[in-house]
C-alpha cells in the first residue's frame, strides 16, 4: 500500500474543495449583486449593463468550478455547488424576465444546459426568480406605474 498516494489523492481533493469554496462564495456574491442591479436599473440604466457583468463574471467562476470538480463528483454534488448554481439561475432569468419586460421583447427564459446548471439548482433559482419578479411589479406599484405593473 502507497500511502504517499493516497496522501497526495486526498490533498488534491481538499485543494480544489477549498478553491471550489471560494469561487462559489463569488458567485453567490455576484449573483445577489446583479439582483440589485436589476432592481436599481428601474432607476438607473446604467445598472443594467453592471448586472450583466456581474452575471458574465459568474457564469465564468461557475464554468472554473465545474472544471475544477468534473472528476470529483463527491465534493461538486456535496450543496455548496448547487446552492452557488441556484443564485446564478435565479439572478440570470430575473435579468431575462425583467430586460424583456422593460425592452418589450419575448422572455427568453434560459434551460439548465444552456445555463451548464444541475436540474435541482435550476428549479430551485426558477422558483426564487418568481420573488424577484413579484419585487419588481411592487416596485412599479410604488412608482405608481399602476398600468406596467
Amino acid at each position: 500500500m502507497d500511502m504517499q498516494k493516497i496522501i497526495e489523492r486526498m490533498e488534491k481533493r481538499d485543494s480544489a474543495r477549498e478553491e471550489t469554496m471560494k469561487l462559489t462564495r463569488e458567485v453567490t456574491r455576484l449573483s445577489a449583486r446583479a439582483i440589485r442591479q436589476i432592481h436599481r436599473s428601474l432607476e438607473n440604466l446604467s445598472e443594467v449593463e453592471e448586472s450583466k457583468n456581474s452575471i458574465k463574471k459568474a457564469r465564468k467562476l461557475l464554468e472554473e468550478v465545474n472544471e475544477t470538480l468534473k472528476d470529483l463528483p463527491e465534493i461538486y454534488y456535496a450543496g455548496f455547488v448547487e446552492n452557488a448554481q441556484q443564485e446564478f439561475v435565479e439572478a440570470s432569468i430575473t435579468f431575462n424576465i425583467v430586460r424583456a419586460f422593460e425592452d418589450g421583447n419575448d422572455v427568453d427564459i434560459p434551460s439548465p444546459e444552456e445555463l451548464n446548471v444541475t436540474d435541482p439548482s435550476y428549479l430551485k433559482g426558477l422558483a426564487d426568480a418568481i420573488g424577484e419578479c413579484r419585487r419588481y411589479i411592487i416596485s412599479l406599484l410604488m412608482k405608481k406605474e399602476t398600468v406596467k405593473a
